[in-house]
């Protein structure tokens, strides 16, 4: 019975229990966003009444003078998986539906904010011709760099004062990974000889941390007699020039044949310590490792000396270690290949960018023969590609077999990262076992970053910890 001025009398509707049914009401309409290109974007609505309801989203991209149902989005939540700038300024509502009514929310609108680009210049003095393609581009993407020289003149390499890591610096067509900021990169070049056949080849001293010797600058072919630089550094012995950064080969002249760079090694010169009674404080030791970069304050540091004081690795100059730049996938390569005394390997070249004779050569093959690195689908090995951090737990997981380490020491720990779900499936066992056995750990923000890049910081760390808790 309808009484009281239309309304339904309260004993009447207690009768009737629940037989009452309501309307649709929209409680919280979905709210605008605004996001990055390439993001996600989602839309919820909240909204109460008799059950069932029924949903379906619409979009209008002529600002709400018509709406067209959007196919298949029929819950109280509808999500871009991928967002791109063409989308920016769309408006999404949701129709709600019973058996007795419908409604429909707000307006709520997208704003797609595209990812910033930066320029590429490329430095050339006129001896030649360089460029770079593209000239602009995203962070992340790849950039080509190729140098033409002039007559009568030859090209000498990359250089960046932006810390750009490229592919290959001595290589006329070489690529780099472009930051999140502009940079600048210059093409050397160099005056070929009179007769224009025989190049003039720069032979460079990297004294590591000790006195300064000039470059030498000879004809082509010729041997340079290193007994004749010997560098000085207070409180060490100069012991040899070594070929490689990580000094392990030894050598004393130079056929030069291109640019070449030697790397200066030392030994410490011991200073005697006359004993104290027990109750005397201990004295400290003093620093190992002199980078500009490296203070005893960054939690690196322990990882970092340990890496240079061992051989695992070294500064990218004299006096910078570059924590924060990230490790290529042939560098790690190398570092393995190192630690092993860089023994032979007779596994043929499966790699379509490996190419004979350069610094990682060797590394990657032995690696590849003993079944620590792989390529990718396309044949390539993906040199100069940056290394993700489930990448590096990989190659240490296989490396640890190879060497018949225990690997057994996966688990459920993994799994307790809220990011676990984004690993890839090949690289699941790695990470457990390297979260479990404490050589990778997760990030602030309770994730592993499975896909994140590892910087040589990181490198040092894990490394570190392999050493003290699988090594035997």
């Amino acid at each position: 019975m309808i009484v009281d001025g239309g309304k339904l009398d309260e004993s009447i509707a207690n009768s009737l229990g629940d037989s009452v049914k309501y309307a649709p009401t929209i409680v919280t309409p979905p709210a605008d966003k605004s996001v990055t290109e390439g993001e996600t974007a989602t839309f919820t609505v909240n909204a109460t009444g008799t059950e069932p309801l029924s949903y379906q989203w619409q979009q209008s991209i002529d600002n709400g003078s018509s709406w067209t149902d959007i196919t298949g989005e029929t819950n109280a939540t509808y999500t871009i998986a991928t967002t791109t700038t063409d989308m920016s300024g769309t408006q999404y509502h949701c129709v709600v539906k019973n058996s007795i009514g419908e409604v429909t929310s707000n307006a709520a609108t997208l704003t797609v904010n595209a990812i910033p680009t930066y320029t590429i210049t490329v430095q050339n003095d006129g001896h030649g011709e360089a460029l770079a393609t593209p000239a602009s581009a995203k962070a992340g993407e790849q950039i080509t760099l190729t140098a033409t020289p002039n007559s009568g003149y030859r090209f000498a390499g990359w250089t960046s004062s932006d810390n750009i890591t490229f592919a290959n610096a001595g290589s006329a067509q070489t690529t780099f990974t472009m930051p999140d900021k502009a940079v600048t990169i210059t093409a050397n070049w160099k005056k070929k000889s009179s007769g224009g056949s025989v190049f003039f080849w720069d032979l460079k001293f990297d004294t590591n941390g000790g006195s300064k010797i000039d470059t030498v600058t000879e004809w082509e072919y010729s041997t340079i007699d290193l007994d004749e630089y010997v560098p000085k550094k207070e409180g060490y012995k100069f012991v040899s020039w070594y070929a490689d950064e990580d000094l392990t080969k030894k050598i004393d002249e130079v056929y030069l044949t291109k640019d070449t760079t030697v790397y200066a090694k030392w030994e410490k010169i011991e200073e005697e310590v006359p004993e104290e009674p027990e109750e005397t404080e201990e004295i400290k030791e003093p620093e190992t490792i002199s980078f500009l970069d490296a203070k005893e304050s960054d939690w690196f540091y322990e990882a970092v000396s340990y890496a240079v004081e061992n051989g695992l690795m070294s500064g990218m100059s004299e006096d910078i270690f570059a924590p924060n730049t990230p490790l290529t996938r042939e560098m790690l390569a190398v570092v393995l290949y190192n630690v092993e005394g860089q023994p032979e390997s007779t596994g043929v070249n499966p790699f379509t960018d490996v190419k004979a004779d350069m610094w990682y050569t060797d590394a990657i093959l032995w690696a590849n023969a003993n079944g620590i690195v792989a390529g990718y689908d396309n044949g390539a090995y993906g040199v100069g590609d940056l290394i993700t951090r489930e990448q590096f737990a990989a190659i240490l997981y296989r490396y640890a077999q190879f060497k018949g380490y225990d690997t057994t020491q996966g688990g459920m720990t993994v799994r307790e990262f809220s990011d676990y779900e984004n690993i890839s499936d090949y690289a699941r066992p790695a990470m457990a076992w390297a979260v479990n056995a404490g050589i990778m750990g997760g990030m602030d923000d309770s994730t592993l970053m499975p896909q994140g890049k590892a910087t040589r910081a990181e490198a040092a760390t894990m490394l570190m910890n392999f050493c003290e808790n699988i090594v035997k």
